[in-house]
């Protein structure tokens, strides 16, 4: 046995079993079919033990004489170029010869071309097989431009989770244009993306560069330190505004270079907040396309959790019209054309669970003059807030004047102490209503209403003055106004309650003495008077200055008020505790009154009731 023998032996026995024989390889080949044959049986798909064993000069010459008038079929060429790329090195010339001819019959094998770009693409999304896809486009120029091709790999991005930087650097073998840019960031947004990562970047830059919007996103996710030693130099030239509005939106957590251990806007709290949205309208404005660009890069990449100022912040870009949002918005199912929805939403004034609040407090309370919810009144800047404030108050206000009429011959201070209990247990369920619209609508602020009350005993009728010992009022109302538990006002207000009476002729009015009001009067401004009665027409339980009633009995000693007089006076409780008192129109501050209100240095006995309202931010818990 000779040595080739002794090895064949060797192999076979530790293989247990004949060794396999060893092909030569063929010194020609009887055609051209013959020879796509052996490339195909030697490629990826054929058979293992022929590997290699190809004669490449006999097929290229075999390919030099006759490739021009072979005929095949999309598999057969699908098969062999395939073949042929496994190969490598050895196969290039035939490669090229292949190639040529499928470029030439383009119509003939277009479809199973661009099979093969796709499956190359979708395979094996490592960087180390991201080449085949740029490989198969660098052979076959035309799918570079091919749509199908590009709406295929756009929609790939958005529903497969897969390497960002691998997958648009296959991406970049294309040539795609402004429209298709946007498409593939809305699929990066649509798969649940936070960024985009530095070959985004490199695509502007190829797709868009002369476009606004290929500009900002450049300026947006370009990152230096992820520069690939064999990428080639871009120039692109960001103008000083383009970079402002980068800078502004990365600092709301939009680009390459937002930190997330940075602060985070949001957190800031309202002013803040509102300051960076004045800032970025005013850098913006009168640049249209800049305008647009920035709205599709907020919609796609905004944060969540921070949508109630990013919608704000996009209708006011678009200056409040429905069709600049409009156009941002396509048929898909995407958190981008939701929030463009909801921007319209809010444009139509849609209502929201607070509309809903709103408007069932208006079917139960009493018909006001203006019930439309329109601009903020008062510092809580919140018109629907403040609405609801004050429905919910002149509703329990008109259903405590109607049990007072039915008990007139009750006291005042018996209606007053019911007004009050009823009024806090109002402003708990208001309270508690703030809440569950907080959470359904994820505001960042609420608010808070309460009302605590200490009965002492009835205040003796006292004289005129701060420093008298005896003090003219029924009620001391302290107002306290809190902002994330700091306190921003603390007043007091002195309230004279005076209920309604049958008059000799059977009729009903209010009977004032001018001493009482008086008294009252010259103790503070923020003195008041409460008529105690059924509402009439959209009043209920009217409310006027006390120094008003004063001047209006002239030098009368006592004057009567019949209720249709008293509605044109006054104001209803809730109207005049929400613009008044919450409003701070009114409201003595002075620490004399406020410590005498209070009972400090003071034992009379008198009616203290403590309103609080107070402004709560949501905390990184949520509420």
């Amino acid at each position: 046995m000779d040595m080739e023998q002794d090895m064949d032996w060797l192999f076979g026995n530790i293989g247990g079993g004949p060794a396999k024989q060893v092909e030569s390889v063929p010194e020609s080949y009887e055609s051209i079919q013959a020879a796509l044959t052996a490339i195909v049986n030697a490629g990826p798909i054929g058979r293992s033990e022929a590997r290699g064993l190809v004669n490449w000069d006999a097929v290229e010459q075999l390919f030099s004489a006759e490739l021009e008038t072979l005929a095949l079929s999309d598999e057969m060429f699908s098969n062999v170029y395939m073949a042929l790329k496994a190969h490598g090195f050895a196969a290039n010339t035939t490669r090229s010869q292949i190639v040529q001819y499928g470029n030439f019959r383009w119509s003939e094998f277009s479809s199973a071309v661009r099979r093969l770009a796709l499956e190359s693409f979708a395979a094996k999304n490592f960087l180390m097989f991201s080449t085949a896809f740029r490989e198969i486009i660098g052979d076959f120029p035309a799918l570079a431009s091919d749509e199908v091709i590009a709406d295929e790999v756009i929609d790939f991005i958005r529903y497969n989770r897969t390497d960002l930087e691998v997958t648009l650097l296959q991406l970049r073998a294309l040539s795609g244009n402004e429209r298709q840019l946007r498409r593939v960031l809305r699929a990066i947004g649509a798969a649940g993306h936070q960024s985009a990562p530095h070959q985004f970047s490199l695509l502007c830059a190829e797709w868009a560069a002369a476009s606004t919007f290929g500009n900002l996103q450049y300026a947006l996710w370009y990152a230096p330190s992820k520069k690939q030693c064999d990428e080639a130099p871009i120039h692109l030239e960001i103008s000083g505004q383009m970079r402002k509005v980068a800078d502004l939106l990365v600092e709301f957590g939009i680009g390459v270079n937002a930190d997330p251990m940075h602060y985070a806007l949001s957190n800031l709290g309202a002013a803040a907040m509102s300051s960076w949205k004045e800032e970025l309208v005013a850098v913006i404005v009168g640049d249209r396309e800049l305008e647009e660009a920035t709205i599709e890069t907020l919609l796609v990449m905004g944060a969540i959790g921070r949508d109630e100022q990013l919608l704000l912040t996009i209708i006011e870009l678009a200056k409040y019209a429905e069709e600049t949002v409009a156009a941002h918005i396509d048929p898909d199912t995407t958190l981008a054309n939701r929030r463009g929805r909801a921007c319209i939403s809010m444009l139509r004034g849609a209502p929201d669970v607070m509309d809903l609040m709103v408007e069932a407090q208006r079917g139960v309370a009493v018909p006001l003059a203006d019930t439309a919810v329109s601009q903020p009144r008062t510092w809580l800047n919140d018109a629907r807030v403040e609405l609801l404030f004050e429905l919910s108050v002149n509703e329990l206000a008109k259903r405590v004047g109607g049990e007072i009429f039915d008990n007139l011959h009750a006291g005042e201070e018996t209606h007053l102490a019911e007004l009050f209990i009823q009024l806090k247990h109002c402003l708990e369920q208001l309270s508690n209503r703030l809440v569950s619209a907080a959470k359904a609508l994820d505001s960042r602020e609420r608010f808070e209403f309460s009302l605590s009350q200490r009965i002492i005993g009835k205040p003796e009728e006292g004289g005129s003055g701060v420093d008298h010992p005896r003090f003219s009022t029924d009620i001391c109302l302290i107002f306290k106004a809190t902002d994330e538990g700091v306190c921003l006002s603390q007043r007091a207000t002195l309230i004279q309650a005076k209920r309604l009476q049958v008059s000799t002729k059977k009729s009903y009015a209010y009977f004032l003495k001018r001493d009482q009001l008086n008294d009252i009067a010259q103790q503070t401004l923020a003195s008041f008077l409460l008529l105690l009665g059924p509402a009439y027409a959209s009043s209920c339980l009217p409310v006027m200055p006390a120094r008003l009633m004063v001047d209006l009995m002239k030098q009368n000693a006592s004057m009567s008020l019949s209720m249709p007089r008293a509605a044109n006076l006054g104001k209803s409780l809730g109207t005049w505790l929400l613009e008044d008192i919450i409003g701070l129109w009114t409201g003595d501050d002075s620490h004399k009154l406020v410590d005498k209100a209070l009972g400090v240095g003071n034992g009379r006995p008198r009616l203290i009731y403590e309103l609080v309202v107070r402004r709560h931010l949501k905390g990184s818990d949520g509420w």
